[in-house]
């Protein structure tokens, strides 16, 4: 793992990158808002303002700009019985490839999880648990 500390250009004043060498090498890139509040603002080159709260369910698509797929996804979750606090899609890296970023209040089943990972142009999924130490400072 390596940790940087980054001038930017996307409007924060402090950003702090995380690079993970693993089977699958991740960047990821936080930034600290007014009062402390703590943001997930990159991921792989993904633009996010992710709050580290809850657990996120991270989707990666093929033609992400297709109509309907936020919904399949929310319907997959309701009769999971899975409550969805919040929604973001990134498509900002190469090759038609976009990232949903759902922020959930509880564990996604397993069976919703491979469900979502069935579904069209779905190519990767990822669940982050955040702990109570991830929230306000």
């Amino acid at each position: 793992m390596a940790q940087t500390r980054l001038d930017n250009d996307r409007g924060y004043t402090d950003v702090l990158e995380l690079r993970v060498a693993a089977d699958q090498p991740t960047t990821v890139a936080g930034a600290l808002l007014e009062r402390g509040h703590p943001r997930i603002i990159e991921l792989d080159g993904y633009g996010l303002d992710l709050p580290p709260e809850d657990i996120a369910l991270l989707i990666w698509r093929h033609a992400p700009s297709r109509p309907g797929f936020i919904g399949m996804v929310g319907t997959v979750l309701g009769e999971a019985g899975v409550n969805v606090s919040a929604i973001q899609v990134s498509h900002e890296a190469p090759g038609e490839v976009g990232l949903m970023a759902l922020t959930v209040q509880s564990e996604v089943p397993p069976a919703a999880l491979r469900q979502i990972a069935q579904l069209d142009g779905v190519t990767r999924t990822h669940t982050m648990v955040f702990t109570s130490g991830g929230g306000n400072a």
